[in-house]
């Protein structure tokens, strides 16, 4: 068994980045998904696929997780749209769009170049909420502690399977 298939088996756990005006995050322990209830509101797979670009954990100096900046493979208008407004995300020049996690939006980027590319599903609500599902491989039970301690509402989720 090589690197890749260990850690593969390790666990499907991902982080829900749900874009509302307050920061919302949730986690689930599988992918892929197809649908998921976020808060009485139903998500679905907007059909892009399970991967749909990359993505780099932004880190502080202390290596500590603050944010995800995802780099779409196809542009995604609408859901720029939704995100240009919200206070923690900043749409990069390149087309990323980076969603900071804490007050502050200041990151290394030299600890911040993961380059993760495993498991990225874009979801939307009938009310026209975006969410977007993040592989958390790379990621340790320090970091998720990190995560824990941030200003964001934290959701519960629901997998729905049909």
């Amino acid at each position: 068994m090589n690197a890749f298939e260990s850690s593969a088996t390790a666990g499907k756990r991902c982080l829900l980045v749900i874009l509302r005006p307050t920061l919302t995050l949730s986690s689930v322990d599988v992918w892929p998904l197809s649908e998921i209830r976020i808060d009485k509101t139903d998500y679905l797979d907007t059909g892009l696929g399970e991967w749909t670009g990359f993505y780099d954990w932004l880190r502080c100096d202390d290596g500590m997780v603050m944010g995800v900046r995802y780099w779409p493979a196809i542009p995604n208008n609408p859901l720029f749209d939704a995100a240009r407004s919200l206070p923690y995300v900043t749409i990069g020049t390149a087309g990323s769009l980076d969603i900071t996690f804490s007050p502050s939006k200041k990151f290394d980027p030299t600890q911040s170049q993961d380059q993760e590319f495993m498991y990225d599903a874009v979801f939307r609500s009938k009310t026209g909420e975006w969410a977007i599902a993040f592989d958390t491989m790379a990621l340790k039970e320090n970091d998720w502690e990190h995560l824990r301690q941030l200003p964001a509402t934290w959701s519960e989720s629901q997998i729905i399977q049909h």
